[in-house]
């Protein structure tokens, strides 16, 4: 699994970067609705890479079901942490994974096509947004579904 995610995500990212070269090429202008080759790839790999951190939290209420199905929940009765805390703190383990794998292929991507990253305070406050993003999805993902609030 590491392999794959290791070698699809590039794969995924050249495509895309020859895809949006060719499109460029075809249309002959430095600009499309103002925004330059490099931005809209800087911009992909933003979004593949953030997608790509996330993955663990967009099949939380599936992998919860499945827990909850098997009987697999009862088992955090007798241990001292919440299962919320647990699967929390489990997710963010995949979050960093993901980072991990994503953050060279940005500063990669940055450095190729020239791209600005941006001020150091906008750095920061793009982790930020992205810790936050990690908190209120998780909450978003973990809530019951509204029948089993009415029993």
């Amino acid at each position: 699994n590491f392999l794959n995610e290791l070698l699809a995500l590039p794969i995924r990212l050249v495509i895309l970067t020859v895809v949006w070269s060719s499109v460029y090429r075809v249309f002959g202008c430095e600009e499309i609705r103002g925004l330059s080759l490099g931005q809209i790839i800087s911009y992909y790999f933003i979004f593949e890479a953030i997608s790509h951190m996330s993955v663990y939290y967009r099949r939380l209420p599936y992998m919860v079901w499945n827990e909850i199905t098997h009987g697999e929940v009862s088992k955090f009765i007798c241990r001292p942490i919440s299962y919320i805390t647990y699967q929390f703190f489990y997710g963010l383990g995949y979050t960093y994974y993901g980072a991990f794998i994503c953050v060279p292929m940005i500063l990669l991507a940055s450095f190729t096509y020239l791209i600005e990253l941006g001020r150091i305070s906008s750095v920061v406050f793009f982790m930020v947004s992205m810790l936050l993003g990690v908190v209120i999805t998780f909450y978003i993902y973990i809530l019951p579904p509204k029948s089993l609030n009415t029993m």
